[in-house]
């Protein structure tokens, strides 16, 4: 973003006036394909706007590479005189940006290679159509595409693709939002593409495989917050695909996912839970898989029945391998009384979240870390209390794990509320890790300044306890809008 400021700087200062350019502007003599990496580097009411710095520049712009077409650089009005603007309605603006943006199309010459437009079609339907059809001939390669969709009587109003756009052969990134997908009967697929980004958009899950399969060079996909499926299968091997990403957060109830994708490396799950949660029909092929994420969302605590949390634990012996692991939400609350775990040999950090105030999860998320032999890095997200609050005393009884004792490098604990069940689990940590380096401890952002500032001083009385480690205290203070970090070393606290 700063890179673009001197160039924007300057259009603020030459528009409108009539200058020479002498030998000092160094910028205007460089090659006409820099300077169309220039304008392509900037919002296209930016870069129409450097036709005014000199003869050079004059259509410069008309061969940019890059276009990004946003609503808000058209609708909003101008930063420098505002005052003095002349009101113009949201629709005003609108209907010049279509203007604006149909010329930019007329007047373009040459290839794009990368497009983005952020706008809501509402009654210009037909010109959106007219961009997207100029976009199938231009040969991008990188196309983003949201489209704003309109709420009328609590009825989704969704942009529908047309169908001539899945002809657009050299895309090579393709973000779509906000709209309708559904596939041409006659899709070839898209053959040079690698990332695929679908966030909001309605498309039926039949298409979505279509989609999926026929991109035979795939190597990431995101469907996030999609809606038309309660099933995600994809039954055609994806053999590109490295990346997964599926959030589906309070959109569709995550039934099913059957996805098989021999070389994927990293897999990141959302997913709303319910008691009709069917755990059954999480099927996958993954051998190669190093990153696991899983985030549990659900509105209420519950818990699975006896039958669904054994093939839980399940799913995850087929995850044994992975490398790095993340398991949020509600998930240690789905595992409470299923201790036994497949060993995750090659497991190097784990991200977890944890209520230290209840004995069930503070068992079974030790009983998982007796899983993890070789962990080296832990990252806890300390859950808010849910029930009645125990004492500190949890953590007096629990045996110290091998990878606690022997591995355990680097600990951070986030949302820490400094309550005696936190300090009772640094106490713990402290005694037991033989060659803990490093613990970082992140406040949660709730807390007032004094508690803040009473459980600082219990964690540097702990530090003393335990002088070889470095502690690394950061929070946001209630008052101010900065982080505060300070490291704690012996008796000392240095800001």
């Amino acid at each position: 973003m700063k890179k673009h400021c001197a160039v924007k700087a300057g259009l603020q200062k030459t528009e409108g006036m009539n200058r020479d350019v002498g030998s000092s502007d160094f910028i205007s003599n460089l090659p006409d394909c820099i300077l169309s990496c220039i304008t392509g580097r900037l919002s296209m009411k930016d870069a129409v706007r450097t036709s005014v710095l000199s003869k050079k520049w004059k259509y410069v712009w008309t061969s940019a590479t890059g276009l990004d077409m946003n609503e808000d650089c058209f609708c909003l009005n101008n930063q420098n005189g505002w005052r003095n603007e002349r009101r113009i309605s949201t629709e005003d603006k609108r209907k010049k940006m279509v203007k604006a943006v149909s010329h930019v199309f007329n007047s373009h010459i040459g290839h794009i290679e990368k497009f983005q437009l952020l706008f809501n079609p509402g009654i210009y339907t037909s010109h959106v159509d007219q961009w997207i059809s100029f976009l199938t001939c231009s040969g991008a390669q990188e196309v983003d595409l949201d489209f704003r969709f309109q709420l009328k009587k609590f009825v989704v109003n969704f942009y529908r693709l047309p169908s001539y756009f899945f002809d657009c052969e050299s895309l090579r990134v393709l973000t779509l939002q906000n709209c309708l997908i559904q596939l041409p009967v006659d899709f070839k697929g898209f053959k040079s593409l690698a990332v695929l980004v679908l966030s909001g958009v309605y498309i039926q899950g039949s298409h979505l495989e279509g989609l999926v399969s026929k991109c035979e060079r795939l190597q990431s996909l995101t469907l996030q917050n999609a809606w038309g499926f309660k099933f995600i299968k994809i039954r055609s091997p994806l053999k590109s695909l490295q990346c997964l990403t599926i959030d589906n957060n309070c959109r569709v109830s995550l039934c099913e996912v059957l996805v098989d994708a021999p070389n994927l490396l990293s897999l990141n799950v959302t997913g709303y839970m319910s008691n009709h949660f069917n755990v059954h029909a999480l099927v996958f092929n993954f051998p190669r898989l190093v990153n696991f994420s899983c985030t549990c969302v659900s509105h209420s605590p519950f818990t699975l029945d006896g039958e669904q949390a054994d093939v839980l634990v399940m799913v995850l012996k087929k995850l044994a391998y992975v490398e790095n692991m993340s398991l949020l939400g509600s998930f240690i609350k789905l595992c409470i009384g299923r201790s036994n775990f497949p060993v995750f040999g090659n497991l190097r950090k784990l991200s977890i979240k944890v209520d230290m105030t209840q004995p069930l999860e503070v068992t079974e998320f030790t009983c998982f870390l007796k899983s993890c032999p070789s962990l080296k890095e832990l990252v806890i997200w300390c859950d808010e209390p849910h029930g009645k609050k125990y004492s500190s005393g949890l953590w007096e009884n629990v045996e110290p794990t091998d990878c606690i004792i022997h591995h355990l490098e680097r600990v951070v604990i986030n949302d820490f509320s400094g309550e005696e069940d936190g300090m009772g689990f640094m106490n713990f940590l402290l005694k037991n890790a033989r060659v803990l380096k490093k613990i970082t401890v992140n406040f949660n952002k709730g807390l007032w300044k004094d508690t803040q500032e009473l459980a600082l001083r219990g964690l540097k009385r702990l530090e003393r306890a335990d002088g070889h480690v470095e502690l690394l205290i950061g929070y946001v203070s209630f008052w101010d809008d900065y982080i505060l970090i300070r490291k704690c070393a012996g008796s000392t606290c240095t800001s």
